[in-house]
Parts: structure tokens; C-alpha cells; sequence
């Protein structure tokens, strides 16, 4: 079997707050037969990703690319909370990109890996869409998989759509949910400090055993507020970002058959 990892790593701010980019440092190694350098380290901005994701998608209509992403609004695209969410979901689909037994070996994936700053930005300039050849070889393939017969107007594509329009929908409702209460239980926790500082100040007054238990009472309700924060942050980041990333996969489904779909009516 062949290595093929790739991470994402070392986030660097170009520019101004303003009219400023972040560059993430794309790290590659790999045995793949197609790629003469074992090891390669290259620098690509949020838009270059995107630019990959669409021309698999171009190339490769009925498979299922990776989803990226969304590319959000926000008034601190340099806020280190912000950047880091972005690197592990542009690492996740680089992941799902090379260990897919198509993509892997598309050309835009190994000049995306490989080329120069310089190389790939010139690259990207003068790229095209995919030539009606290839276009008709990856039809072959589809049709030769499902069978022309009636294919074109099969009704479980339009149900297989649906199905996965409607999880998607369902997916983003429920981490939607458990945000809203992972910032409830974030809030619980900060009443809890309060009330442990009190309870601590309150003990400060008392002698005995009556400050015994005020003492034992601050310690008790800061655990409190050690697991809910703890809670919290574990909703957020693994229930709900399994949740979102779950729905950003059923989100690719209806685009993976509308290109199948759009190469049919073609040929």
C-alpha cells in the first residue's frame, strides 16, 4: 500500500485586517507512484482550496468530492478561534481527497500539493474547464457502472437528492441545537463561579465548622463549574462539529448527482 498524508499547519496573516488573506502551510508525504518528491511543503490560501474542490468536481461528476468548509462573513477573519476551525477542515478534505481512489489522481490535486507560490498562481490563471473528452470518458464509466437504461430519468436519483437534502437540513438543526446548549451550560458555568466566590467570601466571616462548610461548599460548586465548562466545550467541539461535518457531507451528495446528472443529458 502506498503512504499518501497530508496535513495543513502553520496558519500565516498576509496583508492588513482589512484587504488580508491567511496562508496555510500544506504538508505532503507520499510514495504515490505519480509524485516524484517524498516530502513537499507548500503555502495555499482558503480560495485556492476551493479552487481545487471545484475542479474535482469538474473532472470528476457522480463522485463524491469532499465538502469544504463554509466560506463565512466575519468582522475578524484573523480571530485565532476563527483560523483554527478552518485548518482542520481544510486538512479533513485534503484527507478525503487523497484517500479517495479517483481523486487521488487527478492533476489539479498533485499541482495543488506540489507546485511553487509562484507555479500555482500562474497555473490557476491559465487552467480551463474540463475538455468534452474527458467529460465523455467519465460518462462512460458512470453509465457503464449503472447501466444506461433509463438512467437518465431514474426516479431514485431525484429520491437519493432528497433524502440527502433533507439529513443535511436535519443534521444542521440538531448542531444547531446542541450549540445553543453548550452556550446555556457555559453560562451555568460562569453563575457557578460567581456563586463559588461568594460562597468562599461568605466563609471568610464564619469560625468552625460553619466556615468548614461554606469552604467545603466554594470547593463543591467550583468542580461544578469545572465539568459544565468542560461539557461545554466538549459539545462544541466533538458532538457539534461531527454534526456539522456530517452535514456538510450529506450537503455534497445532491451536487455529486447533478453533475452525474448534467453528463447524462449531455451524451
Amino acid at each position: 500500500s502506498y503512504q499518501f498524508d497530508v496535513y495543513v499547519d502553520e496558519p500565516q496573516k498576509i496583508g492588513s485586517q482589512i484587504k488580508g488573506h491567511v496562508a496555510y502551510r500544506v504538508n505532503t508525504k507520499t510514495n504515490y507512484p505519480t509524485y516524484k518528491t517524498g516530502h513537499v511543503q507548500v503555502y495555499r490560501r482558503f480560495s485556492d482550496f476551493l479552487w481545487l474542490q471545484q475542479k474535482l468536481q469538474s473532472r470528476y461528476p457522480g463522485q463524491l468530492v469532499p465538502p469544504m468548509p463554509e466560506k463565512k462573513v466575519t468582522l475578524d477573519q484573523f480571530a485565532p478561534e476563527f483560523i483554527e476551525e478552518r485548518r482542520v477542515y481544510l486538512e479533513k478534505f485534503l484527507t478525503r481527497t487523497v484517500a479517495h481512489p479517483a481523486l487521488r489522481d487527478a492533476p489539479e490535486l498533485k499541482q495543488f500539493l506540489t507546485c511553487s507560490d509562484d507555479e500555482f498562481q500562474h497555473m490557476m490563471s491559465q487552467s480551463e474547464s474540463i475538455v468534452p473528452a474527458q467529460a465523455k470518458e467519465m460518462f462512460n464509466k458512470i453509465t457503464s457502472f449503472f447501466g444506461k437504461k433509463d438512467v437518465a430519468q431514474d426516479l431514485r436519483v431525484d429520491e437519493t437528492s432528497n433524502y440527502a437534502s433533507d439529513w443535511e437540513k436535519k443534521l444542521t438543526r440538531m448542531a444547531s441545537v446542541v450549540k445553543d446548549l453548550a452556550t446555556q451550560r457555559k453560562g451555568l458555568a460562569g453563575e457557578l463561579t460567581r456563586l463559588s466566590g461568594a460562597a468562599a467570601a461568605v466563609g471568610e466571616h464564619e469560625h468552625g465548622d460553619m466556615k468548614n462548610a461554606w469552604d467545603t461548599l466554594g470547593l463543591v460548586l467550583a468542580r461544578m463549574n469545572e465539568f459544565e465548562a468542560q461539557l461545554a466545550e466538549h459539545e462544541m467541539v466533538s458532538l457539534r462539529e461531527t454534526l456539522r461535518d456530517q452535514s456538510r457531507m450529506a450537503g455534497s451528495v445532491p451536487e455529486m448527482i447533478r453533475g452525474r446528472q448534467t453528463i447524462l443529458d449531455q451524451y
